[in-house]
């Protein structure tokens, strides 16, 4: 059986070699075992916190994966619904899910979608092509994203909602008041695109208390599992544009391909603070994610 903490220890092998192989001028090893090390790093993430029971699952871009797996726990909670406010949410949550799952998906399978990214990255100059797909990508993501920060506010906004958590038997009764305004202020942070990390935080200290039993109120085990879960993908989101970014260098950077009448490796070559830059952000999105696991 694969354990997580084999794949931390050779993810920090990968960052070894990476940072080695830039100082030996062999960019695209170095571009190549950076990408590994994100990868196996989110690998061992999504085992600790049993997001994925079987690794060999998971390709090299995983994300296509874990939305699948929270939208099915969106879909469940869908069925077990009768307040039309709450179906309305998880439509739109679902949805945005599918938006994200898209780019990924494109990225994954588009040979274009992967040199766009690749250069991007690198800070390569763009065709005006480039330039016109990358926006369009951009838009729709941020459309997406725009509109279920707009319906998360009406959500939890809404009279309606402070009744039924009111009500809602489930959630225990101490949490209840603390929970609402935790969710306000999570979402007014998200409107004004200033960070959620801290408010989101926030409503992850509330909710452990409760979670499997250890509370004088609790959540069941099913809902601690489910909640623990969410919060685990949620958690993940944060690091999903590296991984978008840092993913076409699994490919190009092993194998040297033909870009705008240039290889791979010359370009490298070229853009080679660039490409060191993106190393220092991976170790130290590694480092998050370590973190993450260790608190876990």
């Amino acid at each position: 059986m694969i354990d997580y903490r084999d794949f931390m220890q050779y993810a920090e092998i990968d960052l070894e070699i990476s940072e080695t192989a830039f100082k030996k001028k062999q960019y695209g090893n170095a571009a190549y075992h950076a990408q590994q090390a994100l990868e196996k790093y989110l690998k061992s993430y999504f085992l600790k916190l049993n997001l994925i029971e079987n690794v060999q699952n998971l390709g090299h871009l995983q994300y296509p994966e874990i939305i699948n797996e929270a939208i099915n726990i969106l879909e469940n909670q869908k069925r077990k619904e009768d307040n039309s406010l709450m179906i309305k949410l998880l439509d739109g949550t679902i949805k945005h899910y599918l938006t994200i799952k898209e780019m990924f998906t494109k990225v994954q399978q588009l040979q274009d979608k992967k040199i766009l990214f690749w250069k991007a990255s690198l800070g390569i100059e763009l065709t005006t092509n480039e330039k016109n797909m990358l926006q369009g990508i951009s838009k729709k993501n941020e459309q997406s994203t725009s509109q279920f920060i707009e319906l998360l506010l009406d959500f939890v906004k809404n009279k309606d909602f402070l009744k039924m958590i009111s009500n809602a038997e489930s959630i225990p009764s101490e949490l209840k008041a603390n929970m609402h305004q935790a969710l306000i202020n999570f979402t007014e942070e998200l409107s004004k695109n200033s960070g959620s990390g801290d408010a989101r935080n926030k409503i992850i200290s509330l909710l452990e208390p409760y979670l499997y039993g250890s509370g004088t109120e609790s959540f069941s085990k099913s809902e601690s599992d489910t909640i623990t879960k969410l919060t685990a993908i949620d958690n993940s989101f944060d690091w999903y544009g590296h991984v978008l970014l840092s993913y076409p260098h699994q490919q190009i950077g092993r194998y040297p391909t033909s870009i705008d009448d240039k290889d791979a490796y010359s370009l490298y070559i070229e853009y080679k603070e660039n490409l060191w830059k993106i190393i220092e952000e991976i170790r130290t999105v590694c480092t998050r994610i370590r973190n993450k696991i260790t608190q876990s």
